[in-house]
């Protein structure tokens, strides 16, 4: 069996790596399939109000249930919401996709600090 991971969004919120891996590809897939679908699905995800954009301008409904980012009756489950609005950077339909994962704190030692820092070790 093996352990379960848990990462740090941008937001601050943490999430199942595995669920993060997931819900990424299937971002990608999507908005491969049909930009407009990604659009509908981040704004769904911001107003549970929203509806999807029919045929012939999106089908988002069908694309998005297909790709697993929302349940059969249309809702964004919220681990999954999550995930997806650290996901993407823009607005409207210039939206594109980003790591949604919080950058990791990295030291950076200066060239003239770094015969200080060796010295004390």
């Amino acid at each position: 069996m093996s352990a379960l991971t848990l990462v740090t969004l941008k937001d601050d919120s943490q999430a199942l790596q595995g669920t993060v891996t997931t819900v990424t590809m299937n971002l990608k897939d999507a908005h491969k399939e049909n930009p407009l679908a990604l659009f509908d699905l981040v704004k769904k995800c911001k107003d549970a109000r929203h509806q999807f954009s029919p045929p012939p301008f999106g089908n988002s409904k069908p694309i998005l249930t297909k790709c697993g980012l929302i349940d059969k009756n249309g809702e964004v489950p919220e681990a999954t919401k999550k995930i997806i609005l650290n996901s993407v950077e823009g607005s409207g339909v210039f939206l594109k996709l980003v790591n949604p994962l919080k950058p990791e704190q990295v030291s950076v030692i200066e060239p003239k600090e770094e015969k200080k820092f060796q010295s004390k070790l």
